[in-house]
């Protein structure tokens, strides 16, 4: 997997690993991950339900943060940029709170699959810095 990402640094210089899509795409192998360990445990079912509910809600999350520096940035003023800004922390805040609600008062989801679920994006942004890092240093390029 590092050589084609180093092959494909290698071609165009200016190209990142850190992309929305590559973000979405490690946030389900994170979410798809965190069910085969828990097939272990003997929970896979519960955890399943709450990785997808945390996944999906990660993912809508995320997409109302790009949309929401969009219009943030594109606003006019510093008064509306930072007013849309606060408005939308709280959405995404009142979004994460209800997953992990639903998390805790149904029985059928786990809560640590919700989190996990939640916690998806973040760790893909994470670990694809990582990588990016990682394959950079093996080519001798500056990051």
């Amino acid at each position: 997997m590092l050589d084609r990402i180093q092959s494909r640094i290698e071609e165009n210089e200016e190209e990142t690993l850190i992309t929305v899509k590559n973000v979405r795409v490690f946030a389900v192998f994170i979410c798809v991950f965190a069910v085969l360990v828990s097939l272990f445990f003997g929970a896979a079912k519960e955890v399943a339900l709450g990785a997808f509910l945390g996944g999906a809600a990660a993912q809508l999350v995320f997409r109302q943060h790009e949309i929401a520096i969009g219009k943030s940035l594109f606003s006019g003023s510093s008064k509306n940029a930072s007013i849309i800004t606060v408005i939308n922390f709280i959405l995404r805040l009142v979004i994460r709170i209800v997953v992990l609600v639903v998390a805790i008062k149904n029985p059928d989801v786990s809560f640590v699959g919700a989190a996990l679920g939640l916690l998806s994006i973040s760790y893909s942004i994470c670990l694809m810095a990582f990588l990016d890092n990682l394959v950079r240093k093996k080519t001798g390029k500056e990051v």
